[in-house]
């Protein structure tokens, strides 16, 4: 072979070695590009936690920690001897205060959910289940932690004041 030949294998496999290097950058990124749609699909859910159980009223005050839109389309309890229900209203609730001022731009969405004990006064107990859709049209579901209730009153409230719900 030549000295030209060999310049011209020699290009040819530097090309062909570009090809590889190119390919394998194009995998890394949209692996990336996969990973963060994930993430900021999961920004979009809503973070439930329990703010306020019922103690003379029969209201428990769920909040989103993140300030973002979604639709709760069912809230249901897993047991059939107390029933709750959700009436389609939220509100919001300042978080930051200026004098008299008050300001909405960091805000907590407040979900109340009725609680109806029809007359069930011994002990019980169930996880409260949320549906909806989050801002981007996505499903979620999520899980309170386990209620316990005696004698219609939360009797684990100590624990599960400022707890989480879990997204399944």
């Amino acid at each position: 072979m030549s000295a030209s030949e060999w310049i011209l294998v020699i290009t040819a496999l530097i090309a062909l070695s570009g090809v590889f290097v190119s390919y394998q950058s194009v995998k890394n990124m949209a692996g990336q590009v996969d990973l963060q749609k994930q993430q900021w699909e999961f920004s979009h859910k809503p973070v439930f936690r329990i703010d306020k159980l019922p103690t003379n009223n029969d209201h428990l005050i769920l909040v989103n920690e993140k300030e973002n839109f979604f639709i709760i389309e069912s809230v249901s309890f897993t047991n059939r001897d107390i029933e709750i229900s959700y009436n389609g209203l939220m509100g919001m609730q300042p978080i930051k205060t200026r004098g008299d001022e008050k300001t909405y731009g960091d805000y907590k969405i407040i979900v109340p959910i009725k609680i109806d004990y029809k007359g069930f006064r011994g002990y019980t107990e169930g996880i409260i289940q949320i549906t909806g859709i989050d801002f981007l049209g996505n499903q979620f579901k999520c899980n309170s932690p386990q209620l316990k209730f005696e004698n219609m009153r939360p009797k684990n409230d100590m624990y599960l004041t400022h707890s989480y719900f879990r997204n399944i």
